[in-house]
């Protein structure tokens, strides 16, 4: 089984497998989040709805270089503020002198 297998139990609702997910399957598996939503499907609580679209392989591949695009944009941001940051802390004179 792999992260975002959703499974369908014979009581008839869906259970959605994450990164915990065990490794042999007991029930049907009716469909799989793609990747790049699967942040999304560890938002969700017990009992939210959802509703799922049906994605080519191609979508789902253009969605998940997406996805790390502007995860690598944020990265480098944070990293730019980080190091801005310690720069300020180090030519501020120290409160205890």
């Amino acid at each position: 089984m792999l992260p975002g297998a959703v499974q369908l139990p014979p009581g008839g609702h869906p259970v959605a497998l994450a990164a915990g997910c065990q490794t042999t399957g007991g029930y049907p598996v009716i469909l799989h989040v793609i990747a790049a939503d699967l942040p999304r499907l560890g938002q969700l609580r017990p009992g939210d709805g959802t509703r799922f679209l049906r994605v080519e392989l191609e979508e789902a591949q253009r969605l998940l270089l997406r996805q790390q695009r502007e995860l690598d944009r944020l990265e480098a941001a944070l990293r730019l503020r980080t190091e801005r940051f310690l720069q300020e802390q180090r030519r501020a004179p120290a409160a205890d002198s």
